[in-house]
C-alpha cells in the first residue's frame, strides 16, 4: 500500500469514526475530528493540492478568524479571548471532508454509518422518554406533560435537541436520493432523529423541524411533486404519537410541570438577555467584548438585583456582535451568505438531478440552523458547530463529485 493509498483509506476510517460518535459523545466526536485532521494535514504534505485548501468556506473561515483576533487583541482580557479560538479548529471538518472524499461509493458509506448511529441513539432516546432513566450518568430524567425530557447519551439538551435536528434535516431529502433497503433506512434515521429532537423540549428544535420541512417542500415540490410529502407526513404522525403534547409547547404553560395549567414565571426572560447584549454591543461596537467574555462583563448590563448571569445572548447574531462587534458580524454574515450563494447557484443552474436535490438539502440545513439560532447561540457550541460543518462539507463534496463525474461542458444552463 502507497503512503497516498494509506493516507486516503485513513481519512475515509476517520470519517467514519466521527459519523458513528456525533450522535453519542462529544469527546469521541473531537477525538475522531483530531483523527480526521491528522491524516488530512499528511494528505498535505504527501500531496498537496490547492484545491485541499480553496473550499467554499475558505475566504470565510479566513474572515472569521481576522475577526477573532482583531476581538482579541482590542477587547478585555486578551489571553483569555485567543484562548476561546481554540475552537476554531471545529471549522477544519469542512476542509477534511472537503478534501477527504474522492469516491461517491465512500461518500455513501459515511452517510450510512451517520445513518445506522443516529438511529440507535434516538431508539435509547425514545427508551429514556418512556422510562426517565439516564443509564449514562445513574439519574432520572425531567419529568415533562407527556413523558420525560431526553438528551440521549449527549451532555444537554439543547445540544442534543439542535444535533439530532441538524442531522434528521440533513437526512429527510436524501431519502429521495437512495432505493431500496438503504432508503428504507434513511427514511426511519431521519424521522427517528428529528423525533429524538422534539423529545428534549426544545422549542427552538421544533422551530427549525417547522422551518426545515417547510422549506424541503418549498425547494423539493416542483421535482419530486407529492412524493416530497410522505416523509413530512410520516414525522408529524410519529411526534404526535409518541409527545401528543407537542403543539402546546408554545403556549403560557410550563412544560416542566405535570400541571397542563401551570404558567411560566419569568416569560421575557430572553428578551432581558438580548437587550443585555445588545447595549454590551452598542458600547463595544466595532470588536466587541471578546470571545467567552459575555459572562464576565453581564453583571454590568443587567439590574443589580438579577440573580442570574448568563454565558451567551440565547441567539447567534447577538452573541456574536457582543463578543465580536460589527467584525464578527461581517464575518458571521459572509460565512452564511457565502455557502448559501453556492448552493443556491448549484439548486438553480445545475441539470444533473442529484446534484440539485444535494444543493437544495444544503440550503434546507442552513435554512434550519438559522431559525433554530435565533433562541440559542448555537454556534458557539462546539459539538454544534462541529455536526454542522461535518454535514455542509458532506453536501459540498457531494456536489463536487457529482459535478467531476458529469459533463462539465454541459452542466450549466
Amino acid at each position: 500500500m502507497t503512503v497516498r493509498r494509506f493516507i486516503e483509506s485513513g481519512l475515509v476510517t476517520a470519517m467514519v469514526l466521527l459519523a458513528a460518535s456525533l450522535p453519542f459523545s462529544i469527546a469521541a466526536s473531537q477525538l475522531s475530528l483530531g483523527l480526521l485532521l491528522l491524516f488530512w494535514l499528511a494528505n498535505l504534505v504527501f500531496d498537496y493540492r490547492s484545491d485541499l485548501l480553496i473550499t467554499p468556506i475558505s475566504w470565510a473561515f479566513l474572515a472569521w478568524m481576522v475577526a477573532g483576533l482583531l476581538a482579541a487583541v482590542f477587547g478585555y482580557q486578551p489571553s483569555v479571548s485567543l484562548l476561546a479560538m481554540r475552537e476554531e479548529w471545529l471549522f477544519l471538518v469542512f476542509f477534511a471532508v472537503w478534501g477527504g472524499l474522492v469516491e461517491s461509493s465512500k461518500w455513501r458509506t459515511v452517510v450510512l454509518v451517520l445513518a445506522i448511529s443516529s438511529s440507535l441513539s434516538s431508539i435509547y432516546a425514545v427508551w429514556q422518554h418512556y422510562s426517565g432513566l439516564d443509564l449514562a450518568r445513574d439519574v432520572m430524567l425531567v419529568k415533562m406533560v407527556s413523558g420525560y425530557r431526553v438528551l440521549s447519551t449527549l451532555s444537554s439538551y439543547l445540544t442534543c435537541g439542535s444535533v439530532f435536528c441538524l442531522i434528521g434535516i440533513f437526512l429527510l431529502p436524501q431519502v429521495h436520493s437512495e432505493s431500496g433497503w438503504r432508503k428504507h433506512l434513511i427514511l426511519v434515521s431521519a424521522i427517528l432523529s428529528l423525533l429524538t429532537a422534539s423529545l428534549t423540549y426544545s422549542r427552538s428544535a421544533l422551530i427549525a423541524i417547522a422551518v426545515g420541512v417547510l422549506a424541503c417542500l418549498i425547494l423539493l415540490f416542483r421535482q419530486l411533486r407529492w412524493r416530497v410529502l410522505i416523509a413530512p407526513l410520516l414525522l408529524a404522525a410519529a411526534i404526535l404519537l409518541v409527545q401528543p403534547d407537542a403543539l402546546f409547547r408554545f403556549t403560557r404553560e410550563n412544560p416542566t410541570s405535570e400541571q397542563s395549567k401551570t404558567y411560566f414565571d419569568g416569560q421575557d426572560k430572553r428578551w432581558h438577555i438580548w437587550g443585555v447584549a445588545w447595549r454590551m454591543f452598542l458600547d463595544h461596537p466595532l470588536t466587541g467584548v471578546g470571545q467567552n467574555q459575555f459572562l464576565s462583563h453581564y453583571e454590568s448590563y443587567t439590574h443589580q438585583d438579577s440573580e442570574e448571569c448568563f454565558a451567551q445572548a440565547h441567539n447567534d447574531i447577538l452573541t456574536v456582535a457582543a463578543s465580536l462587534g460589527i467584525a464578527g458580524l461581517a464575518a458571521y454574515f459572509f460565512i452564511w451568505v457565502s455557502l448559501g450563494r453556492q448552493l443556491w447557484r448549484h439548486y438553480r443552474r445545475c441539470w444533473v438531478v442529484p446534484a440539485r436535490l444535494f444543493s437544495a438539502t444544503g440550503l434546507i440545513l442552513i435554512c434550519s440552523y438559522l431559525a433554530m439560532s435565533q433562541f440559542e447561540a448555537y454556534f458557539m457550541d462546539e459539538e454544534v458547530r462541529l455536526t454542522l460543518f461535518f454535514l455542509l462539507g458532506l453536501l459540498f463534496s457531494r456536489i463536487k463529485l457529482i459535478r467531476q463525474t458529469a459533463d462539465l461542458d454541459t452542466y450549466s444552463r
